[in-house]
């Protein structure tokens, strides 16, 4: 039997909810058709945070509701059996029958994008876990170097199943009303993320002058707030900030932006990336941390700390065709080699195993 960690499922989709409703879809699907469903899964939630569809709901058990961590530590142990699948970085310690996936450590590298809190929550359970679950697991081999050079998991091995790329492929861009908030038809650099620190949005706002010289607008999408540190906003009449978006929006906007602007200083993937290359989006990353593995030579590589490379690489795509269909065909060929699908039957390896 197999219990999947639900408290992360309700929440706010970034990187690591993506990541763990992805693998789930992945797991039940292949699990029904190669299996006959002899793994037994099934998904634990708090009974205020119901999901958002409706796809699992004959496997699906609610419980009493409490803080978050108060339900990860004290709720859910008694209603795991057999393996526990825990995808959202924590789970409890009381389980030691247990498969968690740990996606960074940026509240060691970078810890002023985090709320205090939220900072020793991380400090105290994440070495405490990684010590006691059976299977420890990280999304890429940047962030599985930094979980070894933080003693994470000492001694131990740690597999990595890294994200994959199928899902914007159920997007729907004529879904969108994304063309409500500003006009699509106007040339326009994308950037997604939260407002944390560690994002480093400011090094591609800080051309945004530059930017509408050229009559190319800035739109930036994510949430702000949480358990991430706040930080200010620009003003200027080409920069749009929407907020969270829906995934048809998104679609839209990877479709029709000029470039991706991924100025990260850190990620332990970089999902963003990697689906804008899915859907032909030319990418200009940061070289830093995940990002070449994740990107390879299929992106351009600017200075995270020099905002003119961040506008002369733009400026390129922008004034050079050849180069913008160069990067729409390698990036495709670029993601096509992260699989979700694979990933999960990663995950079903070592379930199996247990």
């Amino acid at each position: 039997m197999i219990t999947f960690n639900g408290g992360v499922l309700s929440q706010q989709i970034t990187g690591v909810q993506r990541y763990a409703w992805e693998i789930l879809n992945e797991i039940y699907a292949l699990d029904k058709k190669n299996k006959a469903g002899k793994l037994k899964l099934r998904i634990i939630i708090p009974k205020s945070e119901p999901l958002p569809n409706d796809r699992f709901s004959e496997i699906c058990t609610s419980t009493v509701s409490v803080a978050r961590p108060l339900w990860t530590q004290l709720i859910l142990p008694f209603f795991s059996k057999g393996v526990l699948l825990s995808l959202g970085n924590v789970g409890p310690l009381l389980v030691r029958k247990q498969i968690l996936c740990i996606h960074d450590l940026n509240t060691k590298i970078v810890p002023s994008s985090y709320s205090k809190s939220f900072r020793i929550y991380y400090s105290i359970m994440i070495p405490l876990l990684a010590r006691n679950v059976k299977h420890l697991v990280t999304v890429s081999e940047f962030s599985k170097q930094v979980l070894e050079e933080y003693g994470i998991g000492r001694g131990r091995e740690i597999h990595v199943i890294p994200n994959g790329h199928e899902h914007v492929h159920t997007w729907d861009s004529t879904k969108s009303f994304i063309n409500e908030k500003f006009d699509i038809s106007k040339k326009f650099v994308f950037m997604i993320g939260s407002r944390a620190a560690h994002k480093n949005t400011k090094v591609v706002e800080a051309i945004a002058d530059k930017l509408d010289k050229l009559s190319v607008n800035l739109v930036i999408a994510g949430r702000s707030g949480g358990h991430f540190a706040k930080l200010d906003t620009i003003e200027r009449p080409n920069v749009f900030f929407l907020g969270p978006v829906s995934d048809d929006d998104l679609s839209m906007l990877y479709k029709h932006a000029v470039c991706l602007a991924f100025p990260s200083l850190t990620e332990g993937f970089g999902l963003p990336a990697l689906e804008a290359m899915a859907l032909g989006c030319p990418v200009v990353c940061s070289p830093v941390a995940s990002m070449p593995e994740v990107c390879g030579n299929a992106a351009v590589y600017a200075d995270p700390n020099d905002s003119l490379d961040w506008f002369n690489q733009i400026e390129h795509i922008l004034t050079d065709e050849r180069l913008r269909n160069e990067m729409k065909a390698s990036g495709l060929q670029q993601a096509s080699r992260f699989s979700w699908k694979s990933s999960a039957e990663k995950y079903l390896n070592l379930l199996v195993d247990d």
